[in-house]
């Protein structure tokens, strides 16, 4: 229901919700749409909650008190490994 109202205000009233994280790896900040992640077709929903659940983890991750989240990515036909923690980092 949570994913669903979150894409209904994506879609319906063009609202984001945007929630920082840090790539640890490449030491840089990303900013996650999640409202525009719950709203997109290419996902099945299983995957939408998964992935907007581990980017709340992420963002609550401060080192040495909560793990960083490990986040799969494919580019460019290549497979890699991403640590993010909270966005203040």
């Amino acid at each position: 229901a949570v994913i669903q109202r979150l894409a209904d205000a994506y879609n319906r009233k063009g609202q984001h919700l945007l929630i920082a994280t840090t790539n640890l790896d490449a030491d840089r900040p990303v900013i996650w749409d999640v409202t525009r992640i719950a709203a997109t077709s290419t996902l099945p929903e299983k995957d939408k909650r998964q992935l907007i659940c581990k980017i709340l983890l992420a963002s609550a991750s401060i080192p040495g008190v909560f793990p960083p989240q490990r986040f799969y990515v494919t580019a460019d036909g290549k497979r890699y490994t991403e640590l993010h923690v909270d966005g203040n980092v």
